[in-house]
């Protein structure tokens, strides 16, 4: 599927700053598969970067140049300050134009996710590529008084660039955001490792859980209730702790391991028989988690908030196992629950997971994208 005249790619993501995380994650996943074609890849990321990514994916030939000043996370991005907003705008295209004098173009770029209005508006600005492929999420970012004005008044911008192709990964992003933007945004499969059967499970003589969220289980105050209900149970506990918060608290007990997001996830659901993720579901009313997509996909159950868009997911592949948030008692009986009829749980859970990789996954992702959109782009060029 190699395409010769398409062999430079520029993956953009001024959010990567560490080698943990989603964007680390998505990023190598997309560079992986594109050096598979045959691509020349180069990654622009955050000027306030750890020397550890560029280590990381320079050991893959990628080569990763810091070139933005403006994270899509900055504070400001909420203010009200028109003209705070314009000059992160106007830097974030100087900065991509400096890029570009030194660099050229490439024969197609990918923005990366989760990205926000200053991204979108300045890519309007700037044609670094032949192709662009612009990659939209629900962030809260979005829905800015100021960026609405924003989109408003740069309509026929968008209109113009024939070049831009917007992709979302969830069932929710182009109903949501065609609200706001006069542009098309096409359903592209979600960017996950996905499970398929050269995974071999591991049989568990006890029951092993994977608990994501710590931090907001300390926040809230049910971290150690948490914890002696599932030891109670002889269940073996892996916490995701990248910042090391609990470790050392349990370095004695030998039912408690760790990990770190950068560990590649798909060894971690390769271990256990379940997760359990706390978070304020508001945090994910419109975003999508990377965590419980990848749950599906590997067809482990994974219990979670309810009234979000994480949520939502599991009820469209009829595998939804959620409680209230506020309501720790919920929690424990969706863990009892799970236990208690755990065969039948994961047949569910299994299927939507075949149901989910039948569309789903990275490789589908870049597969789909050479065929709808670079091969007709190189064959026209």
């Amino acid at each position: 599927m190699m395409i010769q005249k398409l062999s430079r790619v520029y993956i953009l993501d001024p959010g990567l700053q560490i080698k943990s995380g989603s964007n680390y994650d998505i990023v190598k996943k997309m560079s992986v598969f594109l050096k598979k074609e045959g691509c020349e890849i180069f990654i622009l990321i955050s000027k306030k970067y750890e020397y550890d990514v560029i280590k990381s994916l320079s050991q893959k030939r990628i080569e990763v140049i810091p070139i933005f000043s403006v994270s899509p996370f900055n504070s400001f991005l909420f203010c009200e300050d028109i003209n705070k907003y314009f000059s992160m705008i106007k830097q974030t295209i100087s900065d991509l134009k400096k890029f570009e004098e030194t660099f050229g173009k490439a024969d197609f770029s990918i923005w990366s996710i989760p990205m926000s209005p200053i991204q979108l508006i300045a890519n309007l600005f700037v044609k670094v590529s032949n192709i662009n492929i612009y990659n939209l999420e629900l962030t809260p970012q979005n829905f800015s008084n100021i960026a609405i004005k924003c989109y408003k008044k740069l309509k026929k911008n968008f209109l113009s660039r024939q070049d831009i192709f917007y992709l979302s990964r969830d069932d929710f992003t182009e109903k949501v955001l065609k609200n706001f933007l006069s542009i098309n945004i096409e359903r592209y499969p979600q960017l996950t490792d996905s499970y398929s059967n050269k995974y071999k499970r591991k049989v568990n003589k006890n029951f092993i859980v994977g608990i994501f969220g710590v931090k907001a289980m300390i926040d809230e105050g049910v971290f150690d209730d948490i914890v002696k209900k599932l030891l109670s149970l002889n269940i073996k506990i892996i916490f995701q702790d990248p910042k090391c918060i609990i470790k050392n608290k349990f370095h004695e007990q030998k039912n408690i391991s760790f990990f770190k997001y950068e560990d590649k996830i798909s060894r971690v659901f390769q271990q256990i028989d379940f997760g359990v993720y706390y978070f304020n579901s508001m945090r994910y009313k419109l975003l999508v988690s990377g965590i419980v997509n990848e749950a599906i996909s590997f067809g482990i159950p994974i219990i979670i908030p309810n009234n979000n868009l994480a949520s939502e997911t599991q009820k469209i592949y009829n595998c939804e196992i959620s409680y209230d948030w506020q309501k720790p008692d919920e929690l424990f009986k969706k863990i009892d629950y799970l236990v208690k009829e755990f065969e039948v749980i994961k047949k569910i859970s299994i299927y939507a997971s075949k149901v989910w990789n039948s569309k789903e996954g990275t490789e589908k992702y870049i597969k789909k994208l050479f065929k709808e959109k670079l091969i007709d782009f190189g064959k026209n060029h």
